[in-house]
C-alpha cells in the first residue's frame, strides 16, 4: 500500500464508500418494497375483517328486530330489519369485489346461501305477527 501513489489510495477509499453507498441503498430498497408489500397484505386483511364484522352486525340487526317486533309488536322494530337488510347488501356487495381465491369466492356462496335462506323466514315471521299469528311466528323462529 505504501507504494500506491496519494490518488491511487483516494480512489480506492472513495470506490470502496460508493460501493457500500450503492449496497445500501440497494438493500433499503428491497426491504422497503418488501415491507410495503407486506403491509398491503395487512391493510386488505384488515379491510376484509371489518367487512366480515360489518356483515355480522348486519345480521345481527336483522335477528334483533324481528325478536323485538315479535316481543313488542311495534312497527317501528322493523326499521332494525331493513338497515341490517341495507348494511348486509352494502358490505356483501363490497366484499364479493375484493375475493380473489376460488376457496374465498366459496366460503362466502356458502354465506350468501344460508342468508337468502334466512330472509324468507324473517318475511314470513313479519307477516304472521302482523296478522297477530304469534304462536306460529314463534315455532317458525
Amino acid at each position: 500500500m505504501e507504494k500506491l501513489s496519494l490518488k491511487t489510495k483516494l480512489a480506492i477509499v472513495f470506490g470502496t464508500l460508493l460501493l457500500t453507498l450503492i449496497m445500501t441503498a440497494g438493500l433499503s430498497y428491497y426491504f422497503l418494497s418488501t415491507l410495503d408489500a407486506l403491509s398491503s397484505k395487512v391493510v386488505d386483511r384488515a379491510e376484509k375483517a371489518e367487512l366480515a364484522r360489518a356483515i355480522e352486525g348486519a345480521v345481527m340487526k336483522e335477528g334483533y328486530g324481528t325478536r323485538g317486533f315479535l316481543l313488542l309488536n311495534q312497527e317501528s322494530m322493523l326499521q332494525r330489519v331493513e338497515e341490517g337488510r341495507r348494511e348486509y347488501k352494502e358490505a356483501a356487495d363490497t366484499v364479493r369485489s375484493t375475493l380473489v381465491t376460488p376457496q374465498g369466492k366459496q366460503l362466502f356462496g356458502d354465506i350468501e346461501q344460508l342468508h337468502a335462506q334466512y330472509m324468507p323466514l324473517v318475511d314470513q315471521i313479519i307477516s304472521l305477527q302482523r296478522e297477530n299469528k304469534t304462536k306460529e311466528a314463534l315455532q317458525v323462529l
